[in-house]
């Protein structure tokens, strides 16, 4: 039984997001080939993130938290965004999807070290003593093997994507301007078919609890006896986060299974679908 009654809906669903929870257990410590592709196996990793997410979802929303858990449930719907977008061309979006993530990594590297170099400046400046760095060390977060690596692997894969064929025309439909950025998430939800998850629950959990927006803190506001109690806990209308996550989690993994063999999960995915959507709304 849930901790906590958040809808007529609760009890059903959150029976029903257990219930998955334990179809798709076969994700727990999962091996694979590493012949089957990095970008099929980033969307089984993506699976088991998003299985991770619901559990302690869950967990949270039994303590009474919907607050914390709709934190948690972003990242599933981030997940149902990103693998939308990536299942209308595997083989291009992975290969941004890729790219997206090495020039992050290199960003990040570079930032952290330009301000690394500028720390050791204004310290020998001060006459403090600065220890040198070790053989292949550097100021940033990556070491100067594995800067150099990524650079390696993102040439090759920019060069694989020259070569795909109408590699242009899917890149716009794709809604890439850069082939080593990928789209923000209200275009990947309209290439993928997803705006409705896009607008009502990325949208309403980005204002309602993941940004210090007003939405967000009014929550922690209560008029009291001509004052203003700050809470400690937030207060104020959610949707149910046990039918929510659930929903999402079915989604992910739903799409995983247009890239990924489901077949044994999938008389068991199509009735917990089929229950879940015969809820009352929350």
């Amino acid at each position: 039984m849930p901790g906590f009654r958040y809808s007529a809906a609760s009890v059903d669903a959150r029976r029903l997001g257990l219930e998955l929870l334990e179809a798709t257990r076969g994700y727990e410590n999962l091996v694979v080939p590493r012949g089957i592709g990095p970008t099929d196996t980033a969307v089984l990793a993506v699976v088991a993130r998003a299985r991770h997410l619901l559990q302690r979802a869950i967990a949270v929303a039994d303590a009474s938290d919907d607050f914390g858990a709709a934190l948690l449930m972003r990242g599933i719907t981030e997940s149902v965004l990103t693998l939308a977008w990536v299942n209308k061309d595997p083989e291009l979006a992975g290969i941004v999807w890729m790219l997206d993530e090495i020039r992050t990594r290199l960003n990040q590297h570079k930032e952290v070290a330009r301000l690394e170099r500028n720390a050791r400046r204004r310290a020998r400046r001060r006459g403090e003593t600065v220890t040198p760095l070790l053989p292949g060390q550097s100021h940033g977060l990556l070491t100067r093997a594995s800067v150099r690596a990524l650079k390696r692997t993102r040439e090759e894969t920019r060069a694989r994507a020259q070569r795909l064929p109408r590699n242009r025309a899917r890149l716009k439909r794709l809604k890439v301007d850069q082939l080593t950025r990928m789209p923000p998430f209200d275009a990947r939800a309209e290439v993928g078919g997803v705006e409705m998850i896009y607008s009502l629950t990325y949208r309403f959990d980005s204002n309602s609890v993941a940004h210090p927006s007003p939405l967000s803190l009014e929550q922690f506001l209560e008029p009291r006896n001509g004052d203003i109690l700050i809470r400690a806990t937030p207060r104020g209308p959610r949707p149910d986060p046990y039918a929510v996550g659930s929903a999402l989690f079915l989604a992910v993994v739903e799409l995983a299974g247009d890239r990924v063999d489901h077949a044994a999960l999938a008389a068991e995915i199509d009735r917990i679908s089929e229950e879940l959507h015969a809820l009352p709304r929350p």
